[in-house]
């Protein structure tokens, strides 16, 4: 597999290590975000299941404060590496993303001003 690197050196001493640990955070924040998007798509996954035709889309459209497709994403992600429960999280957060980027691309957040329906 052909990794990417960063080179590090091309910066601005007094950048490295800056950069090199605002890395570490965000990738940080990446797995736990994206640990917490595959507990919310599962609890969504129950939750449709459970409401059954009819009443699953009246439930989010009065209940889910964000936008119906995020809410469908999320599940994808849930379905995908939720299958791994015994793992913290996957071993790289991307992997669970890659089939969503070719639709949609992933944290776009729509406020509801800007929602086709105009919902809350």
């Amino acid at each position: 597999m052909n990794e990417l690197t960063f080179d590090y050196d091309a910066l601005p001493k007094k950048d490295i290590q800056f950069v090199k640990q605002t890395t570490r955070e965000v990738n940080l924040l990446l797995e736990r975000s994206t640990g917490d998007i595959i507990a919310i798509g599962q609890k969504l996954i129950e939750m449709k299941n459970r409401l059954g035709h009819g009443h699953w889309r009246s439930w989010l459209l009065t209940q889910w404060p964000l936008d119906i497709s995020l809410a469908n994403r999320w599940m994808n992600v849930a379905r995908k590496c939720g299958q791994f429960p015994h793992l913290k999280s996957p071993a790289r957060p991307s992997t669970c993303w890659r089939p969503i980027r070719r639709r949609t691309p992933c944290g776009t957040n729509m406020s509801a001003e800007s929602r086709p329906d105009n919902r809350p």
